[in-house]
């Protein structure tokens, strides 16, 4: 500022003066919008990394045969992925009746609300549709259904396995 004023002797004219004050508090409007600027990134970027895709969720439970088939074995696996949800099954061979396959359930114990998972064939997986609770019917079943075109349960199952969903 010495250095603008020393080459004028009359001083600073009215005009010079305010401009001379304007000058500091541009660049600390600019700093401080600068440094807000890096505020809000540094807490998007934070935000997002804390709210990143949690790691998928996997249950796996034993399969038991049912009297029936006592020596039937095998597990399911439940993955929970975000929204995504699916039950993967391995069961040890099972001698089905001609005419027949095995279909995957989800039941509650009292097997009275039952939700088909379709046909299981090889281990899956079967999506778990969004509007199941898992809490409300948490029990694995595996049966077999004869190929009549019927998609109620048969009555007739292989394994089960409870699940303990949180």
């Amino acid at each position: 500022i010495e250095a603008e004023l020393a080459g004028d002797p009359t001083g600073p004219s009215a005009n010079q003066v305010v401009k001379l004050a304007r000058r500091p508090r541009r660049r600390l409007v600019v700093a401080a919008v600068g440094v807000a600027a890096a505020v809000v990134f540094v807490i998007g970027l934070v935000a997002v990394i804390a709210d990143g895709d949690p790691e998928p969720t996997t249950e796996q439970i034993a399969l038991e045969g049912l009297p029936a088939f006592a020596d039937v074995t095998g597990s399911a696996t439940v993955v929970i992925d975000g929204d995504d949800r699916s039950l993967g099954v391995d069961l040890s061979a099972v001698d089905l009746p001609a005419g027949s396959h095995l279909e995957l359930w989800l039941l509650d114990d009292s097997v009275e609300q039952l939700v088909p998972l379709g046909t299981l064939a090889g281990q899956g997986p079967h999506a778990i549709p969004a509007d199941v609770d898992l809490t409300a019917t948490p029990v694995v079943d595996v049966s077999v259904e004869p190929d009549d075109g019927n998609p109620a349960h048969s009555g007739v199952s292989v394994a089960r396995g409870r699940l303990s969903p949180s």
